[in-house]
């Protein structure tokens, strides 16, 4: 199987997808910024910001495999859980 890496290079749509994570996938997300891009990265009492326009390329490429991952975690788990509800269904009949 081979894996195709989506290269997402509008920001706003980077933006979008990592809002829809877990805590523990946006702390990964903040673990490859701060690698490079610590000056990017500010904090207050409402959380944590990042200038995502200011951010390295290594940087962007990195939180872009991450991505994937993430999404092809989801992906697995999904068809592990519609696999797992059949197979319910078929006992079950």
């Amino acid at each position: 199987m081979s894996v195709v890496f989506l290269m997402i290079t509008d920001l706003d749509k980077m933006t979008r997808i990592i809002e829809s994570f877990s805590k523990e996938e946006h702390i990964q997300v903040l673990k490859i910024i701060m690698e490079k891009d610590l000056t990017c990265v500010s904090e207050n009492s409402n959380g944590t910001f990042v200038q995502m326009d200011e951010l390295t390329q290594e940087t962007l490429e990195k939180m872009n495999k991450y991505i994937d991952y993430v999404l092809l975690k989801e992906c697995d788990i999904k068809a592990i859980e519609e696999t797992k509800e059949r197979l319910k269904n078929n006992i079950n009949e």
